[in-house]
């Protein structure tokens, strides 16, 4: 898995540092947007997008 990832990543180590840090941060906001919805459905105020309603 660790080969996979670094052959994805940019070759100079320092722009590959900047890239993980980029990724880190956007997983952290995923996770965090996640547990809102999470949260919401837990606590039953969740509403769907009307996207999911139409059909």
């Amino acid at each position: 898995m660790r080969q996979l990832v670094r052959a994805a990543l940019p070759a100079d180590p320092s722009a590959a540092s900047v890239r993980i840090g980029q990724l880190l941060d956007e997983r952290d906001t995923e996770q965090r947007v996640l547990r809102d919805v999470l949260q919401q459905l837990q606590e039953g105020n969740a509403e769907l997008p009307k996207s999911c309603m139409a059909g």
